[in-house]
């Protein structure tokens, strides 16, 4: 039967017209369940992996669909990667770099740099042995940045959260790493499998954190300038041992 009868007749039969939005919701709001899945109305995430040659412009849209997330990006690297504002910038090695005025462009409601995240977005598969921002404003709905050996905060840098967000309230990663997290909902990173042998977390002078809550994570070692500004309702961070 057509949708048009199917209205016409509406006095005399009772119909519920429903959408994947509202159904997967509802089902996952019946049973207890965190709604990690994308919807329909959300906006796809998108995922990058380069080495060397490794070289980002133009312009994501992330903006969903209604009232649904914006998306999620992720960007990884199996070489260092520096993020900067100074397009005269380079890292060592044709190390990739990246620039914070693109990336902010961009508006992810989540910008994971350094790995890539599983399909729930619930666990990171870290890729990315150092990382470093080098920039005055890096921002997102969410930001988080992951290494396996070393994430540094350059002097002058700082992290925004923007926007909505991609919210995931907890994140899994296995190894020895270092991640720095600005989240308006994200509450912990817990790790599995570590040894305390490597990892390092390093955050310079006169660097700013601002969001509802921000995250200082390393395996082994952090290093953490006390002019460090700090604006969120919560601290969290993993025990490190002393560098």
């Amino acid at each position: 039967m057509k949708f048009s009868r199917l209205r016409r007749s509406a006095q005399r039969v009772e119909y519920q017209v429903l959408t994947g939005n509202q159904f997967f919701k509802s089902a996952a709001e019946r049973v207890g369940l965190e709604m990690n899945r994308l919807l329909p109305e959300d906006s796809a995430p998108l995922k990058i992996q380069g080495n060397q040659n490794l070289a980002l412009s133009g312009f994501v849209y992330s903006k969903p669909f209604g009232s649904g997330r914006p998306a999620s990006i992720d960007i990884s690297s199996d070489v260092p990667i520096l993020i900067t504002d100074d397009p005269t910038k380079t890292s060592s090695a044709g190390a990739p770099v990246l620039y914070a005025d693109l990336l902010n462009s961009w508006n992810a409601g989540s910008l994971l740099v350094g790995g890539f995240r599983n399909r729930d977005g619930t666990s990171v598969d870290v890729r990315t042995n150092n990382l470093t921002l080098n920039a005055p404003l890096l921002t997102a709905g969410e930001v988080i940045l992951a290494a396996k050996d070393s994430v540094e905060l350059a002097d002058g840098s700082s992290i925004a959260t923007s926007g909505a967000s991609s919210a995931t309230e907890s994140l899994q990663i296995e190894g020895d790493g270092a991640l720095v997290a600005v989240s308006a909902s994200l509450s912990g990173v817990s790790r599995s499998s570590t040894t305390g042998v490597d990892a390092t977390l390093r955050i310079g002078q006169n660097t700013k954190l601002t969001g509802s809550t921000v995250i200082l994570d390393s395996s082994r070692s952090a290093i953490i300038d006390p002019s460090l500004q700090l604006s969120a309702n919560a601290l969290a961070s993993v025990p490190v041992k002393s560098a």
